[in-house]
């Protein structure tokens, strides 16, 4: 599960490089917080329960809250993010 965000942060943002052969090990969901990550290098099947997506190099993604999801390496690069995960209260 993704950790969830310190009680009085409301916008937290991340930067997380893996190998390229990295695949989350199960499907996640984020219960307090939701996010945006913009995808710097590797190239990744993202996929929630009523959607499926592949996303390149300079894609934004956004994920939200309570939904269920997980993605996959489709290439050998480095798979390299910034994520910024926000609250509702944020917006």
């Amino acid at each position: 599960m993704p950790k969830p965000l310190p009680p009085n942060i409301d916008v937290y943002v991340e930067r997380k490089c893996q190998p390229g052969s990295y695949s989350m090990p199960a499907m996640e969901v984020a219960l307090d917080h939701y996010s945006m990550a913009y995808h710097v290098s590797g190239v990744r099947k993202w996929f929630s329960y009523d959607k499926v997506e592949v996303m390149y190099p300079g894609d934004v993604g956004l994920g939200m809250i309570h939904v269920y999801h997980r993605n996959l390496s489709m290439s050998d690069s480095p798979y390299d993010r910034y994520l910024i995960k926000f609250r509702k209260e944020a917006l």
